[in-house]
């Protein structure tokens, strides 16, 4: 479990990146407005999700409160992309950044609600299974609009 947390660590700090913070108002923000402020965000995110600790596969109660606690990382950067008002050519990215981040909470989500309703001898499974969730579809997700903010030559991630 300590893996997984790490990973989810990692890659909630990779989203706090690309995620931004809320710019609301009725103008477009600048590509540099943008992107100081997907660095401003993603400071603050990372130092959130890294202060979440590490997951403990012998104590289920704190592995699931962990993972809701993460998944409310999540929830915050999909408010604050939600609000950012990106340049015109970031759209479709910011788009589909903030599908994939609320996909990724309800499945931490969900992960976390498992881990409170089975027994430590039944957990061998879920463990199994949080060790591969960056691979599941809404961390693929997460990667392939860092990705599209790349190739538009935005410094994210």
């Amino acid at each position: 479990m300590r893996r997984t947390a790490g990973l989810l660590l990692v890659l909630s700090s990779l989203v706090a990146v690309a995620a931004g913070c809320g710019g609301g108002g009725g103008a477009r923000l600048s590509k540099s407005d943008y992107q100081k402020q997907l660095n401003t965000i993603g400071n603050s995110l990372s130092g959130t999700a890294n202060g979440i600790g590490s997951l403990n596969r012998s104590d289920l109660k704190a592995a699931s409160t962990g993972l809701d606690k993460l998944a409310g990382v999540f929830d915050t950067a999909v408010a604050k992309v939600s609000k950012l008002k990106a340049p015109k050519d970031i759209e479709s990215a910011q788009a589909d950044l903030v599908a994939a981040l609320k996909s990724a909470a309800a499945e931490l989500r969900s992960y976390a609600t498992k881990l409170k309703t089975t027994s430590l001898a039944n957990a061998q499974g879920l463990v199994k299974q949080l060790q591969n969730v960056t691979s599941s579809v809404p961390f693929k997700q997460i990667q392939a609009a860092i990705k599209e903010y790349q190739a538009k030559g935005y410094s994210v991630g």
